[in-house]
C-alpha cells in the first residue's frame, strides 16, 4: 500500500487576504488614479472583456510614452515592492515561517517529515507581489503579468488569472508540477494516481481567500475534503458570498499576529491537517512490541 503523502500546501489568495489591494497601492505610487483605471475597466467588462485583461490592458496602454503610466517598468516595481510591507496585514511578514515552526516542533509530525509549503495565487500584478517580503517567503507566486522589453516597459500582457484561472493553480499544486507549468502549461493535464496519492491531496490543502473570484478554488477544495479559510473584510463585509458552513469551514480576521484570532485559528487548521496526515500513516504502521502487538498476533 502507498505511503500518504506527507506535504501540507496552505494556499493564499493576496488582495483583501495578505494585503490590502496591492495593484490600487501600486497606481497610486506611480501617480495614476486607481479609480479611474478601474472605472474604465469597469465599462469594459459591461461589455465583455474579462475583469483581469480590461485592467492588464489599460495599465498597458497608459505605460506608454504618452500615458499616464510611464513610471510602470519592471525596475521600479522591485524598487516599490521593497517599502510596501504597510500594505500587507499584520503579522503577515512572518505568517509563512511562524506556521511551519507550529508543525516542526512537534516531534511526530517531524519524525514523519511532515512539510508545509506556502503559495500565493493572485489577480494582482505578479512582478510586484513576487517581490515583496511576503511574497519572498512563498514557495511559489502566480499572478497576472507583462512580458517586458530590455528597458522594462511591459511590451504585452503575459498572463490574466481571473477567478477561474486560479483553481488551474490548484491542480499544479495538486499533481506537483509547480515549476514546470510555467514553461510546459499543459502538463498540469496529464493523467494522475488517484487524487489521495498525488503530490498534495487536496485533503492536504488549505485554500485562504476574501471574495467571489476565490470561488472556484474554494468548491474544488472543499469538493476534496480540504479546508477552506475566509477573510472578514471589513471594507466590503462579502461574507455572505463565501457561506460559511457552505463554501467555508470558518471566517478569521486579517490579524496574523501571534495571540490573534487570525492566527490561532489559522494555525489550528494547519496542525489539524497535520494530525490528520498523522493517523493515515499510524493507520498503515506495522503492529509493534510498543503497542502490545508482536508479529501480527495482536499480542495473543
Amino acid at each position: 500500500m502507498a505511503t500518504p503523502p506527507n506535504r501540507i500546501a496552505l494556499v493564499f489568495d493576496c488582495d483583501d487576504t495578505l494585503a490590502q489591494d496591492t495593484t490600487v497601492w501600486l497606481l497610486r505610487e506611480l501617480g495614476a488614479n486607481p479609480d479611474e483605471i478601474f472605472k474604465e475597466a469597469g465599462g469594459m467588462i459591461r461589455n465583455g472583456w474579462d475583469p483581469p485583461l480590461a485592467y492588464l490592458s489599460i495599465i498597458l496602454r497608459e505605460s506608454r510614452d504618452t500615458g499616464k503610466l510611464t513610471a510602470f517598468k519592471r525596475p521600479k516595481l522591485a524598487e516599490l515592492a521593497k517599502n510596501s510591507k504597510n500594505i500587507f496585514y499584520p503579522g503577515a511578514d512572518n505568517l509563512f515561517e511562524r506556521l511551519r515552526s507550529a508543525v516542526q516542533t512537534e516531534k511526530r509530525y517531524r519524525d514523519l517529515g511532515i512539510q508545509v509549503s506556502f503559495y500565493i495565487i493572485t489577480g494582482g500584478i505578479e512582478e510586484f507581489v513576487r517581490e515583496t517580503q511576503v511574497g519572498k517567503t512563498a514557495d511559489e507566486v502566480w499572478g497576472s503579468s507583462f512580458d517586458y522589453d530590455e528597458a522594462g516597459k511591459p511590451i504585452a500582457i503575459k498572463n490574466a488569472v481571473s477567478f477561474t484561472e486560479k483553481s488551474r493553480y490548484l491542480f499544479c499544486i495538486n499533481k506537483g508540477v509547480t515549476s514546470s507549468a510555467r514553461t510546459t502549461p499543459y502538463i498540469v493535464n496529464c493523467s494522475e494516481p488517484e487524487r489521495e496519492h498525488r503530490a498534495v491531496p487536496f485533503s492536504n490543502m488549505i485554500y485562504i481567500g476574501d471574495g467571489p473570484s476565490d470561488i472556484p478554488c474554494m468548491s474544488i477544495v472543499t469538493q476534496y475534503k480540504g479546508k477552506v479559510i475566509g477573510i472578514l473584510s471589513k471594507k466590503t463585509k462579502r461574507v455572505w458570498e463565501l457561506g460559511e458552513g457552505r463554501r467555508v469551514d470558518l471566517m478569521i480576521p486579517a490579524d496574523y499576529r501571534d495571540g490573534e484570532l487570525g492566527y490561532l485559528n489559522l494555525r489550528r487548521v494547519v496542525l489539524e491537517v497535520a494530525e490528520s496526515i498523522h493517523r493515515k500513516w499510524e493507520y498503515l504502521r506495522p503492529p509493534t512490541p510498543e503497542y502490545g502487538f508482536e508479529g501480527g498476533n495482536n499480542g495473543v
